[in-house]
């Protein structure tokens, strides 16, 4: 894979702060009920910055990660997952929705699953993602 070189002054850091009673996890599941409930961005940054005690800068963060989370999973490859250390509430956001994509779809096949497998590549489990039960696009994410 070819690594892009950023531009002077930006980062491919993409962590945000948040206080230290919550969790990554809670802010990506958050974040997806606010878009669910969709009641403007403003309205749904200023609820997290306030929720999450952080910055509206890094509100804005968080929300435009989720949905990048989101979007990579909808591409249906694997190989879109965003990475962990560097960008965790898409990586989060990603691991949610793939969990929400239809039973027959071509990923979850079990001739996709042994294809991935192959390449050292293994699917996470809503169980891997213990998080308390959400409703998110009409579908209940546990």
């Amino acid at each position: 894979m070819r690594e892009m070189t950023l531009p002077e002054g930006w980062t491919d850091d993409r962590n945000v702060t948040i206080r230290k009673d919550r969790t990554i996890p809670e802010l990506t599941i958050a974040v997806m009920k606010v878009l669910d409930e969709f009641e403007g961005e403003s309205a749904i940054v200023c609820a997290i910055a306030e929720d999450f005690g952080m910055t509206e800068s890094d509100a804005w963060l968080a929300f435009d990660r989720v949905q990048g989370g989101i979007i990579r999973a909808l591409t249906t490859q694997p190989g879109n997952c965003p990475d962990r250390a560097k960008d965790p509430l898409a990586w989060h956001a990603f691991h949610l929705t793939w969990e929400t994509l239809p039973p027959l779809h071509w990923c979850r096949n079990e001739g996709s699953l042994a294809a991935l497998g192959q390449l050292g590549m293994t699917p996470v489990g809503r169980s891997e993602i213990e998080q308390p039960e959400v409703r998110f696009m009409n579908t209940v994410v546990t």
